[in-house]
């Protein structure tokens, strides 16, 4: 008992006992010299120690597998895969891995077959620890996007000559029934609903316009097409004139003509894979001036009534 111990980083301070080492100090891999001494009888001796100082790993990566090992941070459709690894970068293995999720303890085991925004939305933070007990961390952060709610079952009820709806076909599930040439598997698709008053004296005219924006995810839509249907059964609504490109809204205004007094409108606002994103939809509805079954819609009867009257002057002459 009563011995102290100095470590120094020369021989000759060991022996004059001065340039003691704090305990926190810079050093490479070198040989430091420990003095024992007893303050009793004065007497001390020195023992030299091999310092061995590991490095510390680098170059530790967090890559997403399914976006070819990309180290950005990304964003990930709710329900969809999240698979991530790990670049060891220096570390000497064996390796151990220790994963958190905005601080709290991950399982790490991947892949995860279905994001969840509750769970997996946030700051992945990876510490990978190496053989010689050194650590490292990386960061990504994983957004969760919600999927759409407006699907074909639940579209969104468009009002006449309102405000701009905002929307996304980012997380969209494909419509089983192709439209502008979309994919049915891999194509994203929202859905809203109009319906022409049944009270209208004649028929109608429909402008839509559909532009991108970024106000709903944060990241605009750079393809945007429109299909028109009945149900959510496929079938389509044959327009009689169509102003505009309804598979390229996003050139200009889209106007539909010639519509009935109560039909009902299934618009699909859909996406290519890859291409998806944020938009903008209004609906203007405006007064055709047309009279039902008149010129577009329903031109014949009045002309075989018209053929029928001739037909019988002739004969009776």
């Amino acid at each position: 008992g009563g011995l102290t111990v100095t470590y120094h980083s020369t021989l000759a301070n060991a022996i004059a006992g001065i340039g003691a080492l704090t305990p926190l100090f810079p050093s490479p891999s070198t040989t430091i010299f420990a003095r024992v001494f007893n303050p009793a009888t004065g007497c001390f001796d020195i023992a030299d120690i091999i310092l061995n100082v590991n490095a510390l790993p680098t170059g530790i990566a967090i890559q997403n597998v399914n976006n070819g090992n990309a180290t950005t941070n990304f964003d990930v459709c709710a329900g969809s895969e999240i698979e991530l690894s790990v670049n060891n970068g220096t570390a000497v293995l064996p390796v151990t891995y220790n994963w958190t999720v905005d601080g709290v303890p991950n399982p790490g085991t991947f892949p995860i077959p279905s994001a969840v925004i509750a769970t997996h939305d946030g700051v992945w933070q990876v510490t990978v620890t190496d053989a010689n007990g050194c650590t490292a961390t990386d960061n990504i952060t994983i957004t969760v996007d919600p999927n759409p709610l407006n699907t074909c079952a639940n579209a969104t009820t468009l009002i006449d000559n309102a405000a701009p709806i905002n929307g996304t076909t980012a997380c969209a599930s494909a419509f089983n029934t192709g439209f502008c040439g979309l994919n049915t598997t891999t194509s994203h698709t929202v859905f809203y609903r109009y319906t022409v008053p049944a009270g209208n004296t004649t028929n109608t005219n429909i402008v839509f316009t559909v532009a991108p924006n970024t106000l709903t995810t944060g990241s605009a839509a750079t393809d945007l097409n429109i299909g028109l249907f009945t149900s959510c059964a496929g079938a389509p609504y044959t327009t009689t004139t169509v102003s505009g490109d309804l598979c390229n809204p996003a050139a200009g205004l889209v106007t539909i003509t010639c519509i009935a007094p109560g039909t009902m409108l299934l618009i699909a606002i859909g996406s290519s894979d890859t291409n998806e994103g944020d938009f903008s939809i209004t609906i203007d509805e405006t007064n055709a001036g047309v009279p039902v079954n008149d010129l577009c819609t329903s031109p014949t009867p009045v002309v075989l009534q018209l053929i029928a009257t001739l037909q019988q002057l002739l004969e009776i002459l």
